[in-house]
């Protein structure tokens, strides 16, 4: 899955109707770019550890791509000590990752929070840079992040 693809859908979604937007559509549409960004970091594990070959294992390869939890995404990010010996590149996606994952968390949970069509527009925007930022970042600064994510995992899982 193109990871875009859930930036032009979340997109869509917050400006489908004129006037005052509905708030289910911009809470799906906060939703949708969040799922983008979790997409992106699980295809990149998938890539790397099984492998891009149209030869690969299938089955090997969406276990790995399934084994990227949101909470070990959250509690990365949150790692300001690790973040901070990335890039700057980097490290925008790991702060709008982890924006994101409370903001989806608020979207998806708290039906007392008021969502406005010009700041979701503005987050969807960021974590269309924060993804475009992750994929052109070199190989081996995304294997590090990777490498962490299962390390912050590890170690939460005792």
């Amino acid at each position: 899955m193109d990871p875009h693809h859930f930036i032009d859908a979340s997109r869509r979604l917050a400006t489908a109707q004129r006037g005052k937007p509905r708030q289910v559509d911009l809470r799906r549409a906060l939703s949708t770019a969040y799922y983008g960004m979790l997409h992106t970091v699980s295809n990149a594990y998938a890539d790397i550890l099984i492998g891009t070959s149209t030869v690969r294992d299938h089955d090997a390869w969406l276990q790995a791509y399934r084994s990227i939890g949101h909470s070990q995404l959250a509690r990365c990010c949150n790692r300001k000590d690790i973040i901070s010996k990335f890039s700057n590149e980097m490290q925008y996606f790991c702060n709008t990752l982890g924006y994101m994952h409370s903001t989806r968390n608020e979207a998806d949970y708290n039906p007392n929070t008021t969502f406005y069509r010009s700041e979701v527009l503005d987050d969807i925007e960021s974590a269309r840079n924060a993804i475009n930022n992750f994929m052109k970042s070199e190989l081996h600064e995304r294997k590090a992040y990777l490498y962490m994510q299962r390390r912050v995992q590890e170690n939460h899982n005792g």
